[in-house]
């Protein structure tokens, strides 16, 4: 990862979120609200990140999102980055169902410490120290 004079990150916000944590932990945070049984369903982490994502570059409304996530070159650092497909990109109501699979009140927990964490590492307000 290299950060320029400017404060920009090569590969982005999303490349660095990525680089320094492993979010693999959500999948055993959400183990118990799925089944064994059904169709392939998205990866957790991949649809937390994609929320996280949204959040941060301030996206209000999910649709306008998923339009940029759809389009083949704004989106595409955020697709390789949450392990997503050009051709399997979630809708918005794939979000809604992850929400009312997990229940509102862990959704949030764990959604409220991601955004914790990014705040304390001050990468919300996009300000990075560098020495």
């Amino acid at each position: 990862m290299k950060i320029f004079p400017d404060g920009s990150i090569q590969g982005g916000y999303p490349k660095m979120i990525t680089s320094l944590i492993d979010f693999s932990f959500i999948r055993s945070l959400v183990a118990d609200r799925y089944s064994t049984f059904g169709h392939p369903c998205y990866d957790p982490p991949s649809l937390f990140l994609l929320d996280l994502f949204r959040y941060i570059d301030g996206h209000q409304h999910m649709s306008k999102f998923l339009e940029m996530l759809r389009d083949k070159d704004r989106g595409r650092a955020y697709r390789i980055y949450t392990g997503i497909s050009m051709h399997h990109i979630p809708s918005e109501g794939t979000f809604s169902n992850f929400r009312i699979r997990l229940g509102e009140s862990l959704y949030n927990q764990i959604f409220h410490t991601l955004v914790d964490i990014f705040h304390k590492l001050e990468m919300i307000t996009f300000k990075i120290l560098t020495l």
